[in-house]
């Protein structure tokens, strides 16, 4: 029950790096405005996590739903940690909340749905990690990594 849970972490972990301007002072200085690039960036890290999840997929086609919904939730932690806490450590947020939510377990209870929802089974919880990743993409498009200058 880990992998659905493991793989999609491993994969927004790692494209949380590929969410970082490589000099924070070129978003200060051009007077174009980044949000349509950084959503194109995000989506293209979203595509790039996707089919490195494709391998795991495959094998584990019983916990699809699974795999793919803790994919977009975790990629949203991964992209509200990158305007938190800069790329370097985007990996935080989904990690912790991922391990938080399998010390848990997957509980039933209705107040506990927003902790364990990566532990869950089938569709519980697509709400929430839907909403993780629509929260994360707009504000890391509207915002950029943390320490940039902003607008």
């Amino acid at each position: 029950m880990l992998i659905p849970i493991l793989a999609p972490l491993a994969a927004v972990s790692v494209l949380g790096f590929a969410l970082g301007a490589a000099d924070p002072t070129l978003e200060g200085i051009t007077p174009q405005r980044w949000t349509r690039w950084r959503a194109a960036e995000l989506a293209v890290c979203a595509l790039a996590a996707a089919v490195a999840l494709l391998p795991t997929l495959a094998q584990a086609d019983d916990h699809m739903t699974e795999a793919l919904r803790n994919l977009a939730g975790l990629g949203g932690l991964t992209a509200l940690g990158v305007v938190a806490l800069g790329a370097r450590l985007a990996w935080v947020a989904p990690t912790s909340y991922a391990l938080a939510g399998a010390a848990v377990g997957p509980r039933t209870e209705e107040w506990l749905t927003p902790l364990t929802w990566p532990m869950q089974a089938g569709g519980t919880g697509l709400a929430f990690a839907a909403a993780l990743a629509l929260t994360g993409a707009i504000l890391y498009a509207r915002y950029g990594a943390a320490g940039l200058n902003r607008p």
